[in-house]
């Protein structure tokens, strides 16, 4: 090949820098569509200076989009989807988003409640079922191996209505939490539950939990769903995944695994457990699997614990505990686990947190017959 010829195949120098110029000028429109999406991913990070800066640069570039109107696609979009405007988040949620259901509001922050329908569910369990015929809100009392106790019946001046369901009055399900759940969901709606009496509504984000309100405010979103008309009846929830990290309290932050954290976690579940608190409601709250991921590790017993106390003083939670579900025979966490059915399958995603689609369908499963134990089908 000639000098000649090597000249003319090689690029030139100005194609080059339009090349770069190019790629530059797609990078900031990109940028700018999608500038909503930057403050999310920005804000989701775990509270520090990082951070701070890297929120600091996502707000300026959706301003800029903003200045120029380069977020009126993504605001369209997320007004036809009926969402939340992409870089909404980080706004500090008010004590007016929150609604407490009635029964909360009645017993005070002092009272003691009774628990008499609060139950807590372990793997493959044996139901004994107790004042069946005297109460709508009959406790169940489940377990291989007892652990629970249940406290002082005390009684409260609202009265429980649970009402039969039947196809022609079905029953309203409202489910959600974040990722670890919509395997969950999908299950139910897949086989395990009797579509033909109930109805179901999911409401899922992911990356989400109760430690940053300012990414999701979950308390008002499930008031929200509480206070409408007609309003969920069986409430569904499982998160807490994502929430092994800081949390801003009044005091100022407090670092997970230190028992200001624990308080203020506690807190933060009795209210959501609070805002289910209707005489005609009932909330199931699934806890957390064993993990195996070093960063999650310590967070499913620290959560477990807590979601168990709280729900055993509130007679409309019921706890589904899946600890002992996903353990091998030596207690230890497997991605392969032998179900109650004898059959061991794939159980565990690799990422050593999430639940596999299959392996789900036992949660579902022990979800189903809890409803079915509260709300006969008549």
């Amino acid at each position: 090949m000639t000098d000649d010829e090597n000249e003319e195949s090689a690029p030139s120098l100005p194609h080059v820098n339009h090349v770069l110029v190019g790629l530059v000028l797609a990078l900031i429109v990109s940028g700018l569509l999608s500038s909503g999406r930057l403050v999310d991913m920005a804000a989701r990070q775990p509270f520090g200076p990082e951070r701070d800066r890297w929120l600091t640069a996502a707000r300026q570039v959706d301003d800029a989009a903003a200045f120029v109107g380069a977020d009126t696609p993504g605001d369209a979009l997320a007004d036809l989807l009926d969402r939340d405007r992409p870089g909404s988040v980080g706004s500090e949620p008010t004590s007016d988003d929150i609604v407490i259901g009635a029964l909360a509001d009645e017993m005070g922050d002092d009272a003691e409640v009774a628990a008499t329908t609060t139950t807590t569910v372990p793997a493959q369990p044996t139901t004994t079922q107790l004042n069946a015929e005297a109460s709508a809100e009959a406790a169940t009392t489940t377990t291989a191996a007892p652990t629970t106790t249940a406290p002082p019946e005390t009684t409260t001046t609202t009265e429980r209505l649970l009402r039969p369901i039947s196809a022609e009055e079905p029953l309203l399900v409202w489910i959600g939490g974040d990722s670890l759940g919509e395997y969950v969901a999908s299950n139910l709606l897949g086989g395990t539950a009797d579509l033909d009496v109930s109805d179901f509504q999911l409401d899922f984000h992911i990356s989400t939990g109760l430690t940053r309100p300012d990414f999701f405010d979950w308390p008002a979103q499930l008031s929200t769903a509480m206070i409408a008309q007609p309003h969920p009846e069986a409430v569904i929830y499982m998160v807490g995944g994502n929430d092994n990290q800081a949390m801003i309290t009044e005091a100022g932050r407090v670092g997970f695994e230190t028992e200001e954290w624990a308080a203020e976690y506690r807190a933060r579940v009795g209210v959501m457990m609070d805002i289910t608190g209707y005489p005609d409601s009932h909330m199931i709250w699934v806890g957390l699997p064993v993990m195996q991921a070093s960063l999650w590790q310590p967070l499913p017993p620290i959560v477990n614990e807590i979601l168990a106390e709280e729900a055993a003083a509130r007679p409309w939670v019921t706890f589904i505990d899946i600890d002992a579900l996903y353990r091998n025979e030596d207690g230890e966490y497997d991605q392969y686990i032998v179900g109650p059915d004898g059959e061991s399958i794939r159980a565990r995603a690799p990422d050593g947190v999430h639940i596999t689609r299959r392996g789900s369908a036992w949660i579902a499963d022990l979800v189903w017959a809890e409803i079915e134990r509260i709300w006969p089908a008549s």
